[in-house]
């Protein structure tokens, strides 16, 4: 936002009536002077003007327009409104008035950001007396909830009135409407005016205003960035809005590794600064492409001579994006917003496209928009409410209408369009491990990203003085690398004709696949359909090609083409026995041992044993404590509810 300001300010140092404020004197009294309800503003610790009072009601400041002619004057800012806008919350950008006093009766025109309904628009209205009518209205529902926005607006001499927004908050202005209004062609002041409730008394920031001569545009658009959408298109974001004509050419593009010029290029509806190319033949897997554009011109018609970009098409696989910190119960607050959140991290090389990936939070599915998450980058996911106020940490924040996060545990899971599991985390209060901090204004954070398997070992809170790192390297982040080769466990038969096979840590399932890995004596051999157990991938169903016998220990052995998620394999010749399970008779497993009363940091624990000569399901079995007065058992706990064989 620094940078944007003084390049407004070096493209207009040539004019002679103009006024600029970014607010970085720390003061709105003095060059220019803005005055009216001065008492209920302040300039904040990132240099913008904000409102600030702590009543509901309205409030405003102005300063005296730097020329008093409305001919070819422009006029940008930066408006940010941390809430939903609606018709007793909104705020005003007055562009020309008559009158220093912005609540009053006056004559001019000025910007309205929020009405009733969900389909706020930017909208520029004439003011006259104290009745307004509309002149030019922007696109329906973009500021409907929270916004940070770029503006500019352009009246010419001949009263036509220009409308421009860039939706990210910087300068890639895009037109959104345009009006002819001549009635008033004179100015002696502009400035902000807000009507607030309680709730929003400090929730509107203004910063980076310009007033003056229309900047004669004379830089050709550059390429901001690219991503890839899918295995044939392309978005180009360039810095500014591009010409229609132009930007939809083909043969204003051109893209290597044979793939030529594209089969459409499609210019954004709603953001005339990116282009859509889909080109007919597919990009490679994993290589990186350089698209060479020329010609394209920007509403200026200024020309780009040559612009290159680099994109490569990937598939996200496991582990390539990571839940990479929790805030579950972020009550009380120690620094960070009261609101939970939790963090992706890219751990590629390259930006990695995030639309309509989902988070299950339990079995709540949160549908992710369409954002990309940068290489080495960072993605927060919050709830609507509060998002806002996670905008200052410089990072991409996705908000939900709600999102609920349980304090004491929970399975989040991170998964593809297609139902690819990439990030999988079941949390506990455990992972703290610090009994002050899991009492809330913590997070919990991964120790090491390149470890995303180890579970409470690679966890604990933050040690950062806010209470979190959102947006940034987790305070206690360092190596914590796993080398231990992973083991199979169990087995547990589902069926006459299915196992699962138990790992003791999450593996790659990708390399669970194949079913000639697994093999089982007695003239079962390898099973014939072989399948993951997603969410975190510490067990595989195996479908035999034969029904097991009772009566028959087998003997399972899996080789060690099998990974687990940082690619240790499994040693070799791991193996497990199992068998078809009895039916348990009265005596046949015994309680054998107790113990009631631990010594300190000790647990109680009850062993049981099996006496018979059968192979038992524990899934068939519960323990209780018994009513001896009324003869029923209590305090019943399943032992397990995915089964584990007991052996003779």
């Amino acid at each position: 936002m620094r940078f944007i300001l003084i390049s407004f300010l070096f493209i207009t140092s040539f004019a002679t009536a103009q006024v600029t404020d970014n607010f970085t004197d720390g003061d709105f009294t003095a060059n220019p002077a803005w005055s009216g309800d001065a008492v209920e503003f302040t300039v904040n610790a990132s240099k913008q003007l904000q409102l600030n009072n702590t009543i509901a009601g309205a409030s405003y400041l102005s300063t005296v327009s730097p020329a008093a002619s409305l001919n070819n004057i422009e006029w940008r800012f930066w408006i940010k409104q941390s809430f939903s806008p609606s018709s007793l919350n909104y705020g005003r950008v007055y562009l020309a008035s008559d009158q220093a006093n912005l609540e009053g009766s006056l004559n001019g025109y000025y910007l309205q950001f929020g009405e009733s309904g969900s389909t706020d628009a930017v909208e520029l209205f004439k003011q006259t007396g104290m009745a307004s009518v509309s002149v030019a209205r922007g696109t329906n529902g973009q500021i409907a909830n929270s916004f940070t926005i770029g503006v500019k607006v352009t009246r010419s001499a001949a009263g036509v009135w220009n409308v421009y927004v860039d939706p990210a908050g910087g300068t890639a202005y895009a037109l959104q409407a345009t009006g002819t209004e001549n009635t008033f062609t004179t100015s002696n002041f502009f400035g902000v005016a807000t009507v607030y409730s309680l709730s929003n008394s400090n929730k509107f920031y203004f910063d980076d205003f310009y007033n003056g001569a229309i900047i004669v545009d004379v830089t050709p658009p550059t390429i901001v960035s690219s991503a890839v959408m899918n295995s044939h298109t392309v978005a180009v974001l360039f810095s500014e809005a591009v010409d229609l004509t132009t930007s939809q050419t083909l043969s204003n593009y051109s893209a290597n590794n044979s793939l030529g010029a594209p089969a459409v290029a499609l210019r954004d509806s709603l953001n005339s600064s990116r282009v859509y190319l889909t080109f007919a033949s597919a990009f490679a897997l994993g290589i990186t492409n350089t698209l060479t554009v020329i010609n394209v011109k920007d509403l200026s018609a200024n020309t780009i001579a040559t612009a290159t970009t680099n994109f490569t098409y990937y598939t996200a696989q496991p582990f390539d994006v990571v839940i990479n910190e929790i805030m579950a119960d972020p009550d009380p607050p120690v620094g960070l917003p009261n609101y939970e959140y939790t963090e992706l991290y890219n751990r590629k090389a390259f930006s990695i496209s995030l639309k309509n990936w989902v988070l299950l939070v339990g079995t709540t599915v949160k549908l992710i928009p369409d954002v990309t998450i940068p290489a080495n980058g960072y993605v927060l996911l919050t709830s609507t409410a509060g998002k806002p106020n996670f905008d200052t940490v410089n990072v991409i924040v996705v908000g939900f209408s709600s999102f609920s996060l349980t304090n004491t545990g929970q399975t989040l899971t991170l998964k593809t369009p297609q139902g690819a599991t990439i990030s999988t985390v079941s949390y506990t209060d455990q992972w703290y491990q610090d009994a002050n901090k899991k009492d809330g204004g913590y997070s919990i954070e991964q120790i090491d990203p390149n470890n995303p398997c180890a579970g409470m070992s690679n966890w604990r809170a933050s040690t950062n003085t806010l209470g979190g790192t959102p947006g940034l390297v987790n305070s206690i982040n360092a190596s914590n690398s796993d080398n231990v080769a992973p083991q199979v466990v169990r087995v547990v038969v589902i069926a006459v004709d299915t196992l699962q096979l138990y790992f003791n840590e999450p593996l790659d399932s990708t390399t669970m696949l194949t079913p000639a890995i697994y093999s089982i004596n007695n003239g079962i051999g390898t099973p014939t359909q072989v399948k993951p157990v997603a969410p975190d991938f510490t067990s595989v169903r195996l479908t035999l090609s034969s029904s097991i016998q009772i009566g028959v220990l087998y003997t399972i052995t899996v080789t060690n083409v099998i990974t687990d998620c940082v690619g240790n394999h499994l040693n070799t010749g791991n193996t497990a026995l199992f068998a078809l399970p009895e039916p348990a008779l009265p005596n046949d497993i015994v309680i054998n041992e107790i113990l009631p009363d631990p010594k300190t940091n000790g647990v109680d624990f009850v062993e049981i044993y099996n006496r018979s000569n059968k192979v038992i399901d524990l899934k068939t079995m519960s323990i209780s404590q018994f009513d001896t007065i009324n003869n029923i058992p209590t305090s019943i706990k399943p032992i397990t509810a995915d089964g584990f064989l007991i052996f003779p």
